[in-house]
Formats: C-alpha cells, sequence, structure tokens
C-alpha cells in the first residue's frame, strides 16, 4: 500500500443537520480557500545558488527535476472545488447509519423513505476533462486527487465500532490496446494497493465481464468508491473487445447505477466518441466539462508559468527575463519571451523541455569568455536539435493549428458549433447549384479553407468537403520552400 494517501477518519460536526449521522461525509476534509489550497499543491523547491557552482553533471541532475515541479494556478483550484463537490454529493446518498428509520407500521412513510432512496441511488456524477498533449492534465488532476487524499480509515463512531476503509478515489490509465478485461484488471490492482486485497490475482485472463462487474460493485459498496478516474480516454478510438459503445455503456452503469462520480479525460479527440449521441454526452457531463486548451502568448497563467519557472537556472551566467515591481512581474526580455512562445506555441510540456536542454547546451559549449546563458540561438538550437519530434509537432501547431496531430488540437476543433453548423449548410447549398459565378467560388473556396482549418471533420462533412472541392477551378500554386527562421544563428540581444 505504499504512495497511497491516508488518514483516520476524524469526523466533522459543521456540516449542515441534514447530513448529520453520515460518517463518510463528516470524515471529508473541508474545502480549502485558495490561499491555503495553492500552498497545499505548490511543489516548487527554494532555488539554491550555490548549484551554479557545482559541475556540470550534478547540475544537470538538478535541471532535470524541474520536470516534477508545480506551479500553482486558478485551474487546480477550480478542478479541487468540482471534484469535492463530486465527493461530497456521491457520500451524502451513502449512509450505514440510518437514523431516520420509521417503524413498519408508518407504511406510507416507510414507502416514501425507500422511493427517496431509491431514487438518490441513481445519481452519479460525470466529468469530462480534454486538453492537447503536453497541456500537463494528468499531473493536473493527480495532484488535485491526492490534495482531497485516497483512503480514509474508519475503526469507531459515535461511540460504536466502526471499522471500515473508505476509497475516496481510484485513478487509472486506459491502455493503447484497451480492452474491458485490461481496465477492470487495472482497477482491482489499484483498489489492492489502496487496502491490501487481492482482487487482482484472483481474477485472470479466463474471468468473465459479468464476473468483473460484480466484483467490482461488491468493491464500491464494501469501500464507498468516491470517485472512479479514467485516464487517456482517446485510447477507445483502438478498442480492441466490445468497440467504442460497450465501454460507454460499461462507464455509464458506473455512474449511473451504483452511485459514484466519474471523471473522464482525454485529449480533445475523445469528444467524437462522447458526441456520438446525446445521451452519452449528457450522461458523461453530468456534473461539467472543462475543456482545456494550449496557452496564448498573453494569457496570464501562461505568463506566470515561464517567468515562475524562469528562475531554476543552474547556468553560471543567468538570463534575466523579467523584473519585480510594486505591480508585480513584468517582462523586460519581450524579444526572449517571444521567441520561447514562438517554440513552444503555448504548450506547458514543451517549454519545460526546452527550459531544461537550452540550459544543457549552454553548460556544455559555454561562451568564449566562459559565461553559460539562455540566450535566443541557445534555445533554437534546443528546438531544433533536442527533438526532431517535438519540433515537427510545434510546427504543424505553428503552420497549420495541429491539423496532423490530432491530440494537439483544441476542443473547439471538435465540437458542433452554430458557426461550424452554418458553413457546412452554406456549402451545401452552393454545391447544389448549376453555376457558381467567379465571385461565389471565391466564397465557397474561403467557407471549405475556414471549415478545414478551423474543425476535424467526420466522414459525413469531409464528404461534402470533397463534393465542393470538385465545383472548384484548380489553383496554380507556385514554389515554396518552408524555412525555419533563425536556424541556429547568432542573434544579438
Amino acid at each position: 500500500m505504499d504512495n497511497v494517501i491516508r488518514f483516520p477518519a476524524t469526523y466533522r460536526k459543521d456540516t449542515p443537520k441534514e447530513y448529520h449521522g453520515n460518517p463518510f461525509v463528516e470524515a471529508l476534509h473541508d474545502m480549502y480557500d485558495i490561499k491555503k489550497y495553492y500552498g497545499l499543491i505548490i511543489n516548487l523547491p527554494g532555488f539554491d545558488k550555490t548549484f551554479k557552482n557545482e559541475p556540470a553533471h550534478i547540475r544537470k541532475v538538478k535541471i532535470v527535476e524541474l520536470y516534477e515541479y508545480v506551479v500553482p494556478e486558478i485551474e487546480y483550484y477550480e478542478l479541487y472545488k468540482t471534484l469535492w463537490r463530486m465527493l461530497f454529493t456521491t457520500y451524502s446518498q451513502r449512509n450505514c447509519f440510518d437514523t431516520m428509520v420509521v417503524g413498519k407500521h408508518y407504511e406510507y412513510l416507510l414507502l416514501k423513505q425507500k422511493m427517496d432512496t431509491v431514487w438518490k441511488s441513481t445519481i452519479g456524477e460525470s466529468l469530462l476533462i480534454t486538453a492537447p498533449s503536453g497541456f500537463g492534465k494528468t499531473m493536473k488532476i493527480k495532484r488535485v486527487l491526492h490534495s482531497l487524499t485516497q483512503v480514509i480509515d474508519h475503526t469507531e463512531y459515535n461511540g460504536e465500532k466502526f471499522e471500515q476503509a473508505q476509497i475516496l478515489w481510484i485513478y487509472i490509465k486506459i491502455p493503447s490496446n484497451a480492452a474491458r478485461k485490461s481496465l477492470c484488471h487495472l482497477f482491482l490492482q489499484q483498489v489492492d494497493i489502496c487496502v491490501g486485497t487481492t482482487y487482482s490475482t484472483d481474477h485472470n485472463e479466463n474471468t468473465r465481464i459479468g464476473t468483473y462487474e460484480a466484483t467490482f460493485r461488491t468493491i464500491i459498496e464494501t469501500y464507498k468508491l468516491g470517485l472512479l478516474v479514467v485516464d487517456e480516454m482517446q485510447n477507445l478510438s483502438v478498442s480492441k473487445a466490445g468497440g467504442d459503445e460497450e465501454f460507454l455503456n460499461f462507464f455509464s452503469s458506473l455512474a449511473e447505477q451504483w452511485s459514484m462520480g466519474l471523471v473522464l479525460i482525454g485529449t480533445p479527440n475523445t469528444i467524437p466518441i462522447l458526441n456520438q449521441t446525446f445521451t452519452a454526452s449528457r450522461r458523461f457531463t453530468s456534473g461539467g466539462d472543462k475543456h482545456y486548451d494550449r496557452y496564448q502568448i498573453d494569457d496570464p497563467i501562461w505568463q506566470s508559468l515561464v517567468m515562475t519557472l524562469w528562475r531554476y537556472q543552474y547556468t553560471n551566467t543567468p538570463k534575466t527575463l523579467y523584473k519585480v515591481t510594486n505591480k508585480g512581474r513584468e517582462i523586460t526580455d519581450q524579444r526572449l519571451f517571444d521567441e520561447i512562445y514562438k517554440m513552444t506555441q503555448g504548450i506547458p510540456f514543451v517549454f519545460t523541455f526546452l527550459f531544461i536542454h537550452a540550459q544543457f547546451i549552454a553548460i556544455d559549449e559555454p561562451k568564449a569568455d566562459g559565461t553559460e546563458q539562455l540566450t535566443i540561438k541557445v534555445f533554437r538550437r534546443a528546438y531544433n536539435e533536442s527533438s526532431t519530434l517535438i519540433k515537427a509537432a510545434v510546427e504543424d501547431m505553428r503552420l497549420t493549428n495541429g491539423k496532423n496531430y490530432t491530440d494537439l488540437m483544441g476542443a473547439a476543433q471538435y465540437e458542433a458549433s452554430s458557426a461550424r453548423t452554418k458553413l457546412l449548410v452554406n456549402i451545401e447549398a452552393l454545391i447544389e447549384k448549376k453555376s457558381l459565378p467567379p465571385k461565389t467560388l471565391t466564397e465557397l473556396r474561403k467557407m471549405v479553407a475556414d471549415l478545414e482549418e478551423k474543425y476535424v471533420l467526420n466522414e459525413k462533412e469531409q464528404k461534402i468537403i470533397d463534393a465542393a472541392k470538385q465545383r472548384l477551378p484548380s489553383k496554380s500554386h507556385g514554389t515554396s520552400n518552408i524555412v525555419i527562421d533563425g536556424e541556429c544563428e547568432e542573434v544579438k540581444s
């Protein structure tokens, strides 16, 4: 049971009266205010300037620790408040100490109570979270989950013996070769880690799905599981067994039949899977949906992220990017800041990656005077030389808005919208006409370009676009060579 955050139950009596006598609600930690929460989730060790004097290999080890740093911002707190509410809602419906039981001779009241109990037990909030690859959604959700505690151990309640392990959440990732059995097995493994059971070894590849589902129900009821968090939902599209629909039905039964909160996480190309029917969209977003996109250069969160990590320079001559004023932090080297954004496109992981590898280059190849500094040239070298795969993805984001990397696109490119529908309707109306004047052809070309640039098209929509292109005259193209501006050249700042 390593790496499981657990605490003995302590019961709060400041909950509203209607929740009194419910140990699962009373044992939940009260919601922190934003200031305390930032102090809880932050993971930014103090910067030790003396490390600049350490040998290069020691400094490089320290630099790599940046991957584990957590910069607190409002998105963490908003997500925390949502998950806390989902937990509270889940446990408000579960109570093994029913202090309101009425005598059986009050049949009307007893029937009313049982009806209300059954009605409540069909409720399970679901939350959908999407963000492009490299945004840090997995780190964000894990950090927030840990702040909620994972297991609460009950031993006594109101003077009565009450031995009960309460599992607040289980987190699992859908593997790329997803099958329902492998997903079930991952769930059982995580339960075993939390409470020391042997569910995962008691089941094997011959276990039927029905048996797994029965075991799930037993676990949820026995350990009062509050939230099931399922990451990498986009892997459903390559599932081996049953297909997407069977997976969706499986998750739906978790949320609706077993009174448990469900959090689904994936890249934006998860959206088309859930948009297949309104029923699926409704079921999996009853608790809301959060769609994070890559940051714009003027986004305060992006600026704060860059400036906060910037202090962790282990070169012998740190580069100044901003200054602190009585109004806060202010960028002073705008050209360098703009160049960093150009090479990262607002993706947090890419910035951290380049910041680390730029320091490696500066340390390994100091200037003639012995100084090691993060100049524009050094960042460009890190961008061009450290990872051809990351560079290719960023270039695609910069030039085509990620058309060739579906996991980097924003949610808006997948979602249905009035603007998208209007474009499709107008295009269909035009291609049905027998002839189109030059001005209308120009408008049609623009609408097709807008639709392809802004959205991911399904099969039916792509057929409309193909038909429209057949109506358009061929357009001559001159030769064009794409040149990466500033390819490793020296740029004086």
